[in-house]
């Protein structure tokens, strides 16, 4: 029972101490920051939506990025995102604003803040859209508001390393 004991202690803090990491892949590059993981990748053939998320049962961050292999008009994509967020019958008394200019990391991008109720929650996000050469890219950040500040470094840290690929070359 002891060694039981040990060897779960043992996993659970190699689990904890687990460091930064680095997704790169469908021609993106990313830090994935300490407590937050990749929950899915999937890939539809013209997209692939990532899912990032803060680890814990009662975390809220969230990133999923999607990634469209042709050059669309980023404020149309970002529209789209935004109607089929109102059409999701979890998200009660969703509403989001004009969008505007803004960067995502390094990159120029539209943008809407948005907020809805999940579950009695309030959360807030944003939604970002931009093209780079042949791909479009909409990133959606979202989180219950309780939890801005045990969000925020992770928010930032995976906007900073943030690349798009082109050819060969990082952008």
């Amino acid at each position: 029972m002891k060694k039981t004991v040990l060897l779960v202690l043992v996993a659970a803090f190699l689990i904890a101490a687990k460091g930064d990491s680095t997704f790169s892949g469908h021609g993106l590059s990313f830090l994935v920051p300490k407590g937050w993981k990749i929950k899915s990748v999937k890939d539809f053939g013209t997209h692939q939506i990532i899912d990032v998320r803060k680890r814990g049962l009662s975390s809220s961050g969230l990133v999923v990025i999607t990634v469209f292999h042709e050059a669309m008009d980023a404020e149309a994509v970002l529209y789209e995102m935004l109607s089929s967020f109102g059409e999701v019958a979890l998200y009660k008394n969703f509403t989001y604003t004009e969008t505007l200019p803004m960067a995502y990391g390094s990159h120029d991008a539209v943008a809407a803040l948005f907020g809805m109720t999940v579950f009695t929650v309030p959360h807030t996000g944003v939604i970002y859209a931009f093209q780079k050469n042949d791909k479009t890219l909409c990133i959606v950040q979202q989180e219950a508001d309780e939890d801005t500040e045990k969000n925020a470094a992770g928010f930032k840290a995976i906007q900073e390393r943030f690349e798009v690929a082109v050819g060969d070359k990082r952008i």
